[in-house]
């Protein structure tokens, strides 16, 4: 199984889990009627689960239907966005979300007036944290509530047949969507900074930033927002998305 494969075996199976459904837009998901889609994706990786031998080298032709049933059933758009998805967004550790997990920390110490950032950047810091806590919180509140609960039948084969647990699955819930939720406060309040204000943020982030209580590489501190680009066609997209599925709602 090449990294490329494993990446999408990931994603599918973790798309498919009733685990995961009610973060589906905690994980910025563009998928209308999540349990249809589910299903689609249970029946085309039902055949192939079972034989674990055949099921990793032969992974590439399994990923091929899904796709191919994927795209035929949502388009070639809906297929670019999830492919985005899978290659930006769903990432679950070590390297992976560094940017947010970085300034979510870094704000959070910059709103605190013993790190004496400049007034405008301590409370700018502040509004982010204070909203980040609370996004974090909600996320954090509903996983605790169906972390405990006994998997379903589906989720417990995956569990079995692809030797993971129903922990490791709220933890890369819990990483996408407490870094998703710090992308959109970002995005709320820092979106229209000029390079200069970010700069000066970054200054401080990168004085900070090797203190014991953060302990994190000044050499390695990413400059802010500079995220936005490489996201910004898809959060357009989602934001679109979102809007139009609560008109309908």
């Amino acid at each position: 199984m090449t990294s490329d494969e494993r990446r999408w075996e990931h994603a599918w199976l973790v798309l498919s889990l009733d685990l995961t459904r009610p973060f589906y837009r905690d994980l910025w998901l563009m998928i209308s009627e999540p349990e249809d889609f589910q299903s689609g994706v249970r029946q085309r990786l039902i055949p192939v689960l079972a034989d674990r031998i055949d099921y990793a080298t032969n992974y590439g032709g399994t990923h091929y239907r899904l796709a191919a049933w994927f795209t035929g059933r949502y388009g070639n758009q809906a297929f670019s966005g999830l492919a985005f998805w899978v290659r930006e967004l769903l990432k679950t550790e070590g390297r992976d979300r560094r940017p947010e997990r970085q300034w979510s920390v870094l704000m959070q110490r910059l709103a605190d007036r013993r790190y004496e950032a400049p007034g405008w950047v301590s409370a700018l810091c502040h509004r982010v944290t204070t909203d980040y806590q609370r996004a974090f919180d909600s996320v954090k509140i509903r996983v605790e509530g169906v972390s405990g609960l006994t998997p379903s039948a589906w989720d417990r084969q995956v569990f079995v047949d692809r030797d993971t647990s129903q922990a490791s699955i709220v933890d890369t819930i819990c990483l996408v969507g407490w870094s998703n939720a710090f992308l959109e406060v970002w995005e709320h309040h820092c979106a229209a900074l000029s390079s200069e204000q970010l700069a000066e943020i970054h200054r401080h982030g990168q004085r900070i930033a090797e203190a014991p209580e953060i302990r994190l590489k000044r050499s390695e501190i990413v400059f802010p927002g500079s995220w936005r680009f490489a996201l910004a066609s898809y959060h357009q997209e989602l934001q679109t998305y979102w809007s139009r599925t609560s008109s309908r709602g």
